[in-house]
């Protein structure tokens, strides 16, 4: 995966959105908005997948014209998008990047992961990694997130990726257009 060209338009959107919008936030205040950004993107994931809402015959949510699998793969280039804006708040930018053998690990991993758990995993490690400002909470939240998004979701990277940088673009795009 091209983590330097993603991690590059993820910090390229923040800082256009913070020029356009005159924006002039301590570097705490932004990288608590990014964390609270994400939490809220992570909820989006759950809520589009519905795969937690065991009383639900038919699950999914659908953005639209898109089916429930794109509608649940834009939330996750969304989050996806603000782990790596952290990472550079964080300056743990070197972190981001996760091996193509270690992704086809998560590809090749045959086990049913348990999606809740694996969710409120990730959540636990962010706030630990908020909280104690640790980078190992960090990788293990971004490493548990891409395994998520992989093996649970069933994206391969190259999916990730391609929606990554067309999400990115739409979103240049909506600013554009005062969003």
């Amino acid at each position: 995966m091209d983590w330097a060209g993603m991690l590059q338009a993820s910090v390229n959107l923040d800082r256009d959105i913070r020029i356009k919008h005159n924006l002039n936030n301590s570097l705490e205040d932004r990288i608590q908005e990014a964390y609270i950004s994400l939490d809220v993107e992570l909820a989006e994931i759950a809520n589009a997948a519905e795969w937690f809402k065991v009383w639900k015959t038919h699950r999914g949510k659908r953005d639209g014209d898109l089916s429930v699998r794109q509608t649940v793969l834009n939330e996750f280039v969304d989050a996806t998008d603000f782990f790596l804006l952290l990472a550079n708040l964080n300056q743990w930018n070197h972190l981001i990047v996760i091996s193509d053998e270690e992704l086809d690990k998560f590809k090749s991993d045959s086990r049913n992961l348990d999606l809740s758990l694996m969710y409120l995993n990730v959540k636990k490690m962010l706030y630990s990694a908020y909280a104690y400002n640790r980078s190992t909470d960090y990788v293990h939240a971004w490493h548990m997130f891409m395994k998520l998004g992989i093996q649970g979701l069933q994206y391969s990277p190259e999916e990730i990726q391609d929606s990554f940088f067309q999400k990115n673009q739409v979103n240049h795009q909506r600013q554009k257009n005062n969003y």
